[in-house]
């Protein structure tokens, strides 16, 4: 029993997720953007709580961008990993350092192909579990 309450103590959370749809101008100057087929990339900033339960050291979070049918967009390089002991393709992946303090986080991810507009749902796995998601809506 003792066991069981330290694996849902050591589970991290996620708080604070802040998403950007970002183009650039002619003069290379990022601007963001809410139009799909202007963005260029999406930047995710997301905090992590300070957990003393949970192991030190590096991390991996991985994203998913699904877009209002269901399917993965998918960037240069396909990502794996496990949620639910299944594994999942996800659209990108960044390492980081946890030393069980507050701790946040930003990467960026570029896309291949022109997003349509419409729906689309980010989600951010983290140690085989879904810590956020979070809804964008494109023009």
């Amino acid at each position: 029993k003792l066991a069981e309450k330290v694996n849902k103590g050591s589970v991290l959370e996620i708080f604070d997720v802040a998403i950007e749809t970002i183009r650039y101008r002619s003069t290379g100057r990022e601007v963001t953007t809410k139009y799909a087929k202007k963005i260029q990339k999406i930047r995710t900033c997301f905090t992590l709580t300070a957990n003393q339960i949970a192991d030190a050291g590096v991390k991996t979070a991985y994203m998913q961008l699904i877009d209002q049918n269901g399917v993965l967009i998918l960037g240069n390089k396909k990502f794996n990993t496990l949620l639910s002991d299944s594994s999942v393709l996800c659209t990108h992946a960044t390492e980081f350092q946890y030393e069980n303090i507050e701790l946040t986080h930003c990467f960026e991810w570029e896309r291949v192909q022109a997003l349509s507009p419409g729906e689309y749902f980010l989600n951010l796995i983290i140690e085989g579990q879904v810590l956020a998601q979070n809804k964008l809506q494109l023009r």
